[in-house]
């Protein structure tokens, strides 16, 4: 109650189209910029160079190869350099739009009433607490053994060190000497 009090606040004294920490987000990316080399191929695609990586930049869609601006909504260091240079652009029109100062406003603009106190709560006088539910022990013997998997494989068969046989050990082994069989 009180955070959603407090960030109503916030918002109505914002006077930008979107969320102060996007815009220092963007300050700070922008500063990074001058690296970067910016090939287009059309009004809306072109490839970023940067250390000898590239990165293809489509504006329209909202995507990059790095995946960061569909991911957290926010044009990636790629695409502003892409953006920064064609001239008459805004970034803000690139922005998710739930980073825009309207959505936040109208996020935070219910309002939520106060709890009354403990003493305060009323009882209809049926029952003084919760009670556990009811639960039966199943039927029958407990397993012991863990269920295997389908694909797991058994471990239980025995080798006999005097003959290779399986099924028996050395000393349940009715062949009398090793050269037998």
């Amino acid at each position: 109650m009180v955070t959603i009090d407090k960030r109503r606040r916030m918002s109505s004294k914002w006077v930008d189209d979107i969320v102060p920490s996007v815009n220092k987000y963007i300050r700070n990316l922008s500063r990074r910029l001058a690296a970067y080399e910016v090939q287009r191929c059309s009004d809306s695609k072109a490839e970023d160079f940067y250390k000898g990586q590239r990165c293809e930049v489509l504006l329209t869609n909202g995507i990059c190869n790095c995946r960061k601006w569909q991911v957290f909504g926010i044009p990636c260091v790629h695409a502003m350099a892409f953006i920064f240079s064609i001239r008459g652009a805004k970034w803000e029109e690139y922005v998710d739009l739930y980073f825009s100062v309207e959505k936040t406003r109208v996020t935070y603009n219910l309002e939520i009433a106060p709890i009354p106190d403990i003493n305060q709560w009323t009882s209809n006088g049926q029952l003084d607490g919760l009670l556990p539910s009811l639960s039966r022990r199943p039927s029958g013997r407990l397993k012991k053994n863990r269920i295997r998997a389908t694909d797991e494989i058994k471990s239980g068969r025995h080798k006999c060190a005097r003959c290779g046989g399986f099924g028996h050990q050395a000393r349940t082994c009715l062949a009398t000497n090793i050269g037998a069989l």
